[in-house]
């Protein structure tokens, strides 16, 4: 994970939700690192995030924030075409039928497999004019 001059994910915005504080630190400094733009970080469900998530390129949210279903707010960002991976501790079996074609990682990752589904979905995203 090197940032060099070809790399697709600069100047991209990735909006991060992780209720689990030093998750969240970890994946800010693993998206800065890839060579990210901006990482929006929310670790709780408040009134801003959905605002705040549409100003992505790409979003990674845990499925569950502080006991709470984040499911309403990955298909808000469907439905606003901000590519969505949700990162998940949850078994495939838990996971509601409403958001079972959205690209997951169960929880641990390699955060090259994060990298690389960035790489394929960010990059070909632009927000500029948001």
């Amino acid at each position: 994970m090197s940032i060099d001059g070809d790399n697709k994910l600069s100047g991209k915005r990735v909006f991060v939700l992780e209720d689990e504080p030093l998750i969240a630190i970890d994946l800010e400094y693993m998206l800065y690192s890839a060579g990210v733009g901006a990482v929006d970080v929310c670790l709780s469900l408040s009134e801003d995030v959905i605002k705040i998530a549409k100003r992505a390129d790409a979003a990674v949210l845990d499925l569950t924030i502080k006991g709470v279903s984040s499911i309403p707010i990955v298909l808000k960002l469907l439905e606003n075409n901000i590519p969505t991976l949700i990162i998940t501790g949850q078994s495939g079996d838990a996971i509601d039928p409403a958001i079972d074609n959205v690209p997951r990682l169960s929880k641990p990752f390699d955060n090259s497999e994060l990298v690389d589904w960035l790489t394929s979905n960010a990059a070909q995203t632009d927000t500029s004019t948001a």
